[in-house]
């Protein structure tokens, strides 16, 4: 008896041994595992890196982002709040800013270049609007493309207003890269600046 069982015992070994020789081993014996399953996405990975930057004590917290879109791709937008201009936006960029809180204007409008010059510039709607923020607040607005080329502006929801910024790059404002633009349709002694029709002039 003891003979059956020792030659049980070294068939066993044989085959463990002849397993092992072939890259097999025990763990061939266990279900196959797909590598990939349950392994974020790289965007995944990135929203679960993203971090807001410290609000300021008192102040509220605002990301205007324009989406990256072939609409109205030419034009850059110049983004002003309460009067006073904070940045310019091309396609795929945002900004963030700070501001006290309480009801702020925000509103934007197509700076000059060599294909919007003229008739085609004067008919681009200059959109402005209203936001009510708190201290600790963080708000998001989308910049977008009206049917002219012009800007557009809306709020947007967290979830969205992040999926947008995921896939745009920051710019400065015009504070971080010490630029002081002439406030708001206005010259430089504050009178405002019209063309023929009263249509204001862009400053750039």
């Amino acid at each position: 008896m003891n003979r059956y069982y020792l030659a049980l015992a070294s068939s066993f070994l044989l085959t463990l041994a002849a397993s092992n020789a072939f890259g097999g081993g025990l763990s061939d014996l266990r279900p196959h595992q797909d590598k990939n399953i349950d392994k974020p996405t790289v965007k995944q990975e990135k929203a679960a890196q993203w971090k807001h930057p410290d609000i300021p004590r008192g102040q509220a917290l605002i990301y205007i982002v324009r989406p990256s879109r072939y609409s109205g791709s030419a034009n850059t937008y110049r983004i002003s709040i309460n009067g006073t201009p904070i940045a310019d936006l091309k396609t795929g960029f945002y900004f963030t800013h700070f501001i006290q809180p309480g009801v702020i204007r925000i509103s934007a409008m197509t700076r000059a270049n060599i294909l919007n010059f003229g008739l085609s510039l004067a008919m681009m709607g200059k959109p402005a609007m209203e936001l009510n923020t708190s201290k600790g607040e963080i708000h998001f607005i989308e910049v977008g493309v009206d049917f002219a080329g012009g800007p557009s502006l809306q709020v947007v929801d967290a979830s969205t207003g992040e999926s947008f910024l995921l896939k745009a790059k920051r710019t400065e404002t015009f504070e971080e890269a010490g630029i002081k633009p002439a406030p708001e349709n206005s010259t430089n002694d504050g009178k405002p600046k019209t063309g023929h029709g009263g249509v204001p002039y862009l400053r750039h």
